[in-house]
């Protein structure tokens, strides 16, 4: 998020050079520079004891791609606290081992992902409930 107005008393904003980092937005009432801010989440390979990769068909993000899981931090979590809340939340698993990969800035939705691998302890398995239902949803687009 770009400020334009101070978010704590309403004054249109300046830019104003901030030492060695540019011109900043300033708030020439409250006399504070506003940072751009940006959303962080992360984003996990999950990994089981073969090697597999957990990928996911989240219809709100898109209707045609698989995707890893992934979410937005909360405030006073930490990204690792988000890498294991998610992988529960999502495919009901619970984390055994974390690794940081790398940050992703994702600019087309001003947020910076963080990158992790997570080992889970058990196979992910597909039950033959699970798998039923997916064929029936299957052959209900057909």
């Amino acid at each position: 998020m770009r400020f334009t107005y101070c978010p704590h008393c309403g004054t249109k904003l300046i830019s104003k050079e901030i030492g060695d980092e540019g011109m900043i937005p300033f708030c020439e009432k409250c006399n504070i520079p506003l940072w751009d801010m940006f959303t962080t989440s992360i984003i996990a390979a999950v990994v089981n004891e073969y090697g597999e990769v957990a990928l996911l068909r989240q219809n709100y993000v898109s209707t045609t791609k698989y995707v890893c899981v992934a979410g937005i931090m909360k405030i006073g979590e930490s990204a690792e606290e988000t890498v294991i809340r998610e992988v529960k939340e999502e495919i009901g698993q619970d984390v055994e081992g974390l690794e940081f990969v790398s940050s992703y800035p994702y600019e087309k939705r001003e947020m910076l992902m963080l990158g992790y691998k997570a080992t889970v302890r058990k196979c992910l398995q597909i039950t033959y409930a699970s798998l039923l239902q997916n064929l029936q949803i299957l052959s209900g687009l057909l």
